[in-house]
């Protein structure tokens, strides 16, 4: 057998300025817009009990807040997956996938003052040069199915041995400085 899976990504997200927390952040976190553009092609492969994926995915992607813009490209992005079903339902693996995380709109965009406790706040300053996140991912692992009599019913196991190498990490954390009055 011989599938080949692909597909186009169309996502845009409006966002407004958060509120919440007692703390007004409408000012602090910005409304803007993130836009992702992207394609992705897959071929899966099966021959007797040999199966194996090779694929990769393309994205583009916008953020806009107020009269700034920034875009990042995710390059090309690759998948591969092979893994041999031993006796009936189990499949033993190995699996190679490249991720990849653009920063969000408040991650990038967000400045102002946080009052923590009187007469103490912070200065959360805007970080325009932030990165794109990318990861390289490793598996080794297996799959167990076994169908009982009725529709729907049965066992289903996985074993997962994983490694994961992040470049340029984004903390989630936004960019603090400590200030006071």
């Amino acid at each position: 057998n011989n599938m080949f899976i692909y597909g186009v990504d169309f996502i845009k997200d409006d966002q407004s300025g958060e509120r919440g927390g007692g703390i007004e952040r409408a000012s602090i976190f910005p409304s803007g817009t993130s836009k992702n553009e992207g394609v992705f092609l897959e071929n899966a492969l099966e021959y007797k009990r040999f199966k194996m994926l090779i694929g990769g995915r393309l994205d583009y992607y916008t953020l806009e807040s107020g009269r700034e813009s920034l875009s990042y490209n995710s390059g090309f992005l690759k998948k591969a997956s092979v893994g041999y079903e031993i006796t009936e339902g189990l499949t033993p693996f190995v699996r190679y996938t490249e991720g990849y995380r653009a920063p969000f709109l408040k991650e990038t965009f967000a400045s102002g003052s946080i009052v923590s406790v009187p007469f103490f706040f912070f200065i959360l300053l805007s970080n325009t040069s932030l990165n794109a996140e990318y990861s390289k991912n490793y598996e080794v692992g297996f799959k167990f199915v076994k169908d009982f009599y009725m529709e729907g019913d049965g066992v289903f196991l996985d074993g997962i041995y994983f490694m994961q190498d992040i470049e340029d990490f984004i903390i989630q954390d936004p960019n603090c400085v400590p200030a006071t009055c």
